[in-house]
């Protein structure tokens, strides 16, 4: 943090001459480290001039120091308030939003941090650790790419995202080769983000064994190359073969061109299927709930405009990771209750 006590507020001082005694003794205590006393003399000051910016940074500055972040956030966006292009408030800002475990708040101004030329991996990757605290791994691992992005040989830092992956659901991709160009953005995404498999077999054993392997899958269908022969497996026959294995996983399954597909949607097993999303401009949710009535009530319907969806993507993978740690932390408590349930002492000598 840009420490009020160093040579900020004593470069700052300049002409003390128009200073108050008390604003004067509150730069003095600060250079000896007193804390609580400065506090007091520049609470003294600000009462009578409550608008001054640095008074109202320093403020911040000093109770981050005494570990009342709150109030040092309420101090600090004052002065922002005030000033709203000064880097030293910005950085204050967020190192108190970071000590407040507030890392969310932090890294929304990491732009401003960029745009002012102050900003750093440093700042990035203790961001991310603030996250990784709070078990937030998705929010940690974008910091960390980030901050690769723009240092890529951060040693540390590949050893780090590969854990982080690692102890994210696993991801596969379940579709024919025609399929594999419009997947390529969202695949490439997800691949920094989560251990991700795309399916290369051709037989249902090895549907199902990426299945089983994977946490969330995502099924491809259609629009099939109109080179596609007789003797290769179309993306709705796939489609319909992975709907239909033993439920192991969250599924998606997202269908280019519908209408087209109508008539082989009715053959996919809902009951399997979490998101249905639909690639069409023209899509209509009643019209696919008239032709494909097993489908309502069984299964959540979205609609991307476009095949490259990367953001939308993201945010149902997202939404599936939270079931899935939400179910795998109502087990762990199940198991806790089960094993703290008292058991009868046995008597192998006893009589009935």
């Amino acid at each position: 943090m840009i420490n009020q006590t160093d040579t900020n507020r004593q470069a700052d001082q300049g002409d003390t001459s128009e200073r108050p005694a008390c604003h004067e003794r509150s730069l003095e205590l600060a250079e000896a480290g007193d804390h609580e006393q400065d506090l007091a003399c520049i609470q003294e000051y600000l009462a009578t001039a409550p608008d001054d910016v640095e008074a109202l940074n320093d403020t911040g500055t000093i109770l981050h120091c005494l570990d009342r972040s709150e109030e040092a956030i309420e101090h600090l966006l004052r002065a922002k308030q005030l000033d709203t292009e000064s880097p030293e408030i910005i950085w204050n800002l967020v190192e108190t939003y970071l000590a407040a475990g507030k890392p969310t708040a932090a890294a929304e101004l990491f732009d401003e941090l960029e745009r002012m030329g102050i900003f750093s991996v440093d700042i990035l990757n203790r961001t991310a650790n603030v996250f990784l605290e709070q078990d937030n791994k998705h929010d940690a691992i974008e910091m960390l790419l980030r901050s690769v992005d723009i240092v890529p040989n951060q040693e540390i830092l590949g050893p780090m995202i590969t854990v982080i992956r690692g102890s994210r659901p696993h991801i596969a991709f379940v579709c024919t080769p025609d399929q594999r160009a419009s997947l390529s953005k969202i695949s490439e995404f997800t691949n920094q983000r989560f251990d991700s498999c795309l399916f290369e077999g051709n037989t249902d054993s090895e549907l199902f064994d990426l299945m089983k392997w994977s946490d969330i899958s995502w099924i491809e269908c259609g629009p099939d190359d109109s080179t596609t022969h007789n003797a290769q497996r179309t993306s709705s026959d796939l489609a319909i073969a992975a709907s239909k294995q033993t439920r192991v996983c969250k599924n998606v399954l997202r269908v280019h061109s519908y209408a087209e597909q109508i008539d082989k949607l009715n053959q996919v097993n809902w009951a399997n299927i979490d998101v249905l999303v639909i690639v069409d401009d023209d899509f209509d949710t009643d019209t696919l709930i008239s032709r494909v009535p097993g489908i309502q009530g069984q299964t959540t319907i979205v609609n991307h405009t476009l095949p490259d969806q990367v953001d939308q993507a993201n945010n149902i993978f997202l939404a599936l990771e939270t079931e899935i740690e939400s179910l795998s932390s109502q087990e762990q408590n199940d198991s806790l209750q089960v094993s703290e349930i008292p058991t009868l002492a046995t008597d192998d000598n006893a009589t009935t």
